[in-house]
């Protein structure tokens, strides 16, 4: 049986989200970044799913660049 996702309690502060939202965030990135066999890769692959849930409205790809700060896209 998997483990659920988020283990918060009945009561949860700001911070707690906070904290694990980040958390869950990096774990996100870390199975997302196996695949790719480059660092470089890999890190424009995590920047772009931080991109996708960023505050921007839009999220086609010259915006993701932009917010992102890639000027190569």
């Amino acid at each position: 049986m998997r483990a659920p996702l988020m283990e918060i309690g009945s009561v949860v502060t700001d911070q707690q989200w906070t904290e694990e939202w980040s958390d869950q965030l990096k774990n996100l990135l870390v199975e997302v970044g196996e695949i790719f066999p480059r660092v470089e890769v890999q890190r424009r692959a995590a920047d772009l799913v931080r991109g996708l849930l960023g505050p921007i409205s839009r999220k086609n790809g010259w915006q993701l660049a932009e917010y992102i700060g890639d000027e190569h896209a």
